[in-house]
């Protein structure tokens, strides 16, 4: 899974750690197939996430606290198990294997939700000397849900709250990806007073709206008596991918010398065409309006997940074209062990801002070459989906299997 900060451990990975520009760890992450951690510490201050929560969808009958479906007269019927009696004495039809199925399936996604949220608080609870130290500034946690609710505004806020509310820390992220229908789950959220961790940004376009959403997230929550500063909202891009990707379209389309030109360059282009972006949202008046609310800007997190990055951890080429103010990056521990002992080499401040005309002359000769970058975002956006769908199905098999659901 893409774009998340210190602690994650992928069930096929190893963890990933952010660095500020400079180079200190920053958050941790709690999410489905982490290591389980010590006891949660007790407490806790900071805002409740509990307050003005959008009510849940009517008609979403939710499991029995015991794991048993419930009939309609409210009785409960174990899975498998004889119906009970009507009132002439008589049994109902056996529910159908798949029904035990899917009731199985559910009893172990709620288990893995539980899991989730158990190593969002103990994770919370460590990084909350740095939450309170830096006033909420770092020391979050992000924590997803299942990326099947992506296209279903109404369950993925349901879902996400109830997750927000089973942590129920200040410091806790809900990642949610930037589709269509997860803007609006977004926008919902931080309405009512929930951290969001936005995913799956892989263009200016899409980081656009992922402004927009927490501006106006920001609107409606102060709007209802919310403090502006109990709102937060990390953005990741993935430009390792996004690189990946696009150099693959130049190999398949491109000639050999423009190719050779124009390899590995997309993804620091569109970088600098975000952080613009970004200090232009900072220049607003509808900005400077939040900010005199008390609103804090969102952040921008880079990750490099791809083959590239992975078989040269030592290099900080990718890295050195993405240092700026309020930046964040996830790298994976080989990554930041390098850099530790190489930390003198290849960073020189910033290298974003002011870039933006070299960068726009980057996607043009891309697009001359056939390639554009919003087209390749809108197909990684796509295969993140999907391998995270697959990610979830997994780990939700494995949880569903070791407990004999």
């Amino acid at each position: 899974m893409s774009g998340v900060p210190l602690g994650y451990v992928h069930p096929k990975s190893g963890p990933r750690i952010p660095l500020s520009r400079d180079g200190d760890s920053l958050d941790h992450t709690a999410t489905p197939g982490s290591r389980r951690c010590s006891e949660p510490a007790q407490g806790g201050g900071g805002p409740s996430l509990a307050r003005r929560l959008p009510p849940r969808p009517a008609g979403r009958r939710q499991p029995a606290p015991d794991g048993r479906r419930r009939t309609g007269h409210g009785s409960r019927i174990p899975a498998g198990g004889a119906r009970p009696r009507d009132r002439d004495g008589h049994r109902g039809e056996e529910d159908p294997p798949e029904e035990h199925e899917e009731q199985a399936e559910e009893r172990a996604e709620e288990r893995v939700y539980a899991l989730v949220a158990e190593d969002a608080r103990r994770a919370c609870a460590l990084l909350d000397p740095v939450f309170r130290s830096t006033d909420g500034m770092l020391g979050r946690v992000s924590v997803g849900v299942a990326s099947g609710l992506a296209s279903d505004a109404a369950a993925l806020t349901d879902r996400a709250r109830r997750l927000a509310e089973s942590a129920g820390r200040p410091n806790v992220l809900i990642r949610v990806p930037v589709t269509s229908r997860g803007l609006v789950a977004v926008g919902d959220l931080l309405a009512a007073g929930i951290g969001v961790h936005l995913t799956s940004v892989f263009s200016v376009d899409r980081y656009a709206q992922a402004v927009d959403v927490y501006f106006r997230g920001l609107e409606r929550a102060t709007e209802d008596g919310l403090a502006a500063s109990d709102v937060s909202s990390l953005v990741s891009l993935d430009v390792g991918r996004l690189s990946a990707r696009v150099d693959a379209h130049l190999d398949g389309t491109a000639a050999p010398s423009v190719t050779d030109a124009l390899r590995g360059r997309a993804a620091a282009a569109t970088a600098r065409l975000v952080y613009r972006r970004y200090e232009e949202s900072l220049g607003c008046p509808r900005w400077r309006e939040l900010v005199a609310r008390g609103a804090r800007p969102q952040r921008l997190l880079w990750t490099t997940d791809s083959p590239a990055d992975a078989a040269n951890p030592g290099n900080p080429a990718g890295i050195s074209h993405l240092i700026a103010w309020m930046t964040l990056h996830a790298l994976p521990q080989p990554a930041l062990e390098a850099l530790a002992l190489n930390q003198h080499e290849g960073l020189h401040g910033d290298t974003l801002s002011g870039a933006h005309g070299a960068a726009c002359a980057v996607l043009d000769a891309l697009e001359q070459a056939s390639v554009t970058v919003e087209s390749v975002a809108r197909e990684l956006e796509q295969a993140e989906h999907e391998r995270e769908l697959a990610v979830w199905d997994e780990l939700v098999t494995a949880v569903g299997a070791g407990s004999g659901a």
